[in-house]
């Protein structure tokens, strides 16, 4: 067997399986239309695509990880505001 496969993904019954593709697809694909129509936010979707995709393909796992690890980046580069010590 190979070493990189997720092992939850080989106990679980075929029909759950393909259920999970689906759905992760479904919202993979609305993600990625989202990001070109003002309508939907794609993000929204893509993130969640990812997780379900992650937990039975391991290169939807390790984009997911790659965007959580940039999400955390950026969060570290915007500016906190500062309190004021300010008394009313």
């Amino acid at each position: 067997m190979n070493a990189g496969l997720n092992d939850s993904r080989i106990r679980r019954p075929l029909i759950v399986r393909v259920t999970l593709v689906m759905v992760g697809t479904i919202l993979l694909v609305g993600g990625l239309i989202g990001l070109l129509l003002p309508i939907v936010p794609g993000w929204l979707m893509i993130i969640p695509g990812l997780a379900i995709l992650g937990t039975e393909f391991v290169w939807a796992r390790r984009l997911l990880d790659t965007a959580k690890a940039k999400a955390s980046d950026l969060k570290a580069k915007v500016p906190t505001p500062k309190k004021s010590s300010k008394v009313a």
